[in-house]
């Protein structure tokens, strides 16, 4: 509940204030000044959490923030930058994937569905799964690509920052069915 709240910061503030003019036209009909106090309490309630919920970064919003700043800089074609966001022993799959990757030259790289997201592990060494569904346009080795896939993501968080382990392709209709299982130490 208190990552939802912190999540969505303008729902809250939405919610707060609705609930404050109910207290508010409460009151009034009934002119109980108890209720036009609860609304300030309610009001200054809803804006104190919305406020909360913009400053504070939780832990699905870290991988999120993770995942778009690899996916941009695939985009741009940074490769340093992307070598940056993978975990220093990753799986075959990922270094086969990071070798391969001066042969592509990519023109978009689109998340375009996050399903789920779940971790695991102590606080100390936290583990992320995350589900999507992303569009990759470019060319490989002169081949013209235009690759829509469901991914799972298992990511790593080092030093607080969320580094790629390992991954699992899919038809991208698999997200919207059964979710595959990562094997492997997840």
């Amino acid at each position: 509940m208190i990552d939802f709240i912190l999540e969505n910061p303008w729902v809250t503030l939405g919610f707060g204030l609705a609930l404050a003019i109910g207290f508010v036209i409460a009151g009034l009909q009934t002119g109980r000044k108890e209720l036009v106090w609860g609304a300030v309490a309610v009001g200054l309630l809803g804006c104190g959490l919305s406020y909360l919920g913009s400053v504070v970064v939780t832990e699905r919003e870290s991988v999120i923030a993770s995942l778009t700043e690899t996916a941009n800089a695939l985009e741009r074609n940074d490769h340093p930058a992307i070598y940056e966001a993978i975990y220093p022993n990753p799986t075959s799959i990922v270094m086969s994937s990071k070798q391969s990757l001066p042969s592509l030259e990519v023109e978009t790289f689109q998340i375009t569905k996050i399903f789920e997201i779940q971790f695991s592990g102590a606080q100390n060494a936290r583990r992320a799964k995350v589900a999507l569904n992303v569009v990759l346009k470019g060319n490989y080795r002169d081949f013209q690509l235009n690759v829509p896939r469901y991914l799972e993501i298992v990511l790593y968080r080092v030093n607080g920052k969320w580094l790629v382990y390992d991954y699992t392709e899919a038809d991208p209709m698999q997200g919207f069915k059964q979710r595959l299982i990562i094997d492997g130490s997840w």
